[in-house]
């Protein structure tokens, strides 16, 4: 669902599940129209031709290995990522002369946290429990079928840093591809993520499942191309995901961009107030929407509008003490829930056995 608001700039719907979503109008087809190569290399089961997210892609690579799916769904075994980044760079190299668009989603460090070598073991060489990241583990453990010490909770949490820095280091890898091809000085660069990761904060493992901050709060990084650019600072106000199209239009001068979401380089009128909103189904199929307005969050049922907890980011980081005597802000927090015309439209997608083991091997929710 996040990706799906990356390259739209729309919400996806609370309740999304398995749907084609409708990018017809997202940045790879705006970019395609402005002259641009558009090509995307995806590790992730969800971004792939099936779900919709071809549209505006010339090139168009999906990399989940279904060889060792099928051989054990629940221990699906790590991605090899290097793969994916030679095959990105052999694109680039076949360039035309135009300027190009290029989405790469790796897997690492998503589950399982099974990093190669010689990051497996890197942080955590000492342990000497039985717990390992394997996608079947966790999930026995969430489900409350596994019963874990802190220790074991640490190792799992080390497992993790090992498979991110896995990842970071093939970001790195193409990064450093492109500073000698004499390309990353005119290049926009945006790295980010799709979901966080949760180690029992609120009882439960994986991802999206809650919209608490270990499940949603995720990095954004963006290198803005040429030598004048400002020097490296943080943003503390919350901003979106789905604002990364237009801030791609805007940076980039793309005339007639028709694209949903405000652009990060005009700030909004209300600076103090910065607004994120995030979606998760629970795994027991109940539709959750959370939204951050300033220091605050609010969490409510999509389908009942009932309120589920509101929080102090402030003074509450961890999200343990729900506010019951702010009506006033809990008023401003559902103010700022989408409006229909803000949300992708989408077409349902008839998932076969095969992908529903995809999707369950990697800690999805599947009905």
């Amino acid at each position: 669902a996040s990706a799906s608001s990356f390259l739209t700039g729309r919400y996806p719907r609370p309740d999304l599940g398995h749907e084609r979503i409708d990018t017809r109008e997202g940045i790879a087809a705006q970019l395609q129209r402005a002259g641009f190569r558009t090509g995307a290399f995806s590790e992730s089961p969800y971004v792939t031709r099936t779900f919709g997210f071809g549209l505006g892609f010339e090139t168009f690579e999906e990399g989940f290995p279904f060889a060792r799916l099928r051989r054990d769904p629940r221990t699906y075994g790590r991605v090899r990522s290097e793969r994916t980044i030679r095959r990105a760079l052999e694109w680039i190299d076949a360039g035309d002369g135009r300027p190009f668009f290029l989405y790469v989603h790796l897997l690492p460090p998503h589950s399982p946290y099974v990093a190669p070598k010689p990051f497996r073991g890197r942080f955590d060489a000492d342990y000497e429990g039985e717990v390992e990241g394997r996608t079947d583990v966790l999930l026995s453990i969430s489900e409350g079928e596994r019963a874990i010490d802190e220790r074991d909770l640490d190792h799992l949490r080390w497992q993790y840093q090992e498979n991110l820095a896995y990842g970071d280091r093939q970001v790195g890898r193409l990064l450093r591809a492109l500073g000698r091809r004499g390309l990353l000085a005119d290049t926009l660069v945006v790295i980010a993520s799709d979901h966080g990761e949760a180690f029992l904060e609120h009882g439960e493992l994986l991802h999206n499942t809650s919209v608490y901050d270990e499940m949603v709060r995720v990095p954004l990084i963006v290198r803005f191309p040429g030598e004048g650019s400002a020097l490296p600072s943080r943003v503390e106000t919350p901003v979106e995901m789905r604002s990364l199209p237009a801030t791609i239009c805007d940076v980039l001068a793309v005339a007639d961009c028709r694209i949903s979401g405000e652009s990060l380089l005009r700030p909004a009128a209300d600076e103090g107030a910065g607004v994120a909103v995030s979606y998760a189904t629970t795994a027991q199929g109940r539709p959750l929407v959370g939204v951050v307005r300033g220091d605050y969050k609010l969490i409510v049922d999509s389908d009942t509008s009932e309120t589920i907890g509101l929080f102090d980011l402030r003074l509450d980081p961890a999200e343990k003490k729900p506010l019951s005597d702010r009506p006033d802000v809990e008023q401003a927090g559902r103010a700022a829930l989408p409006g229909a015309a803000d949300v992708i439209e989408t077409q349902s997608v008839e998932v076969d056995a095969e992908m529903r083991a995809r999707l369950k091997a990697l800690g999805y929710h599947v009905e």
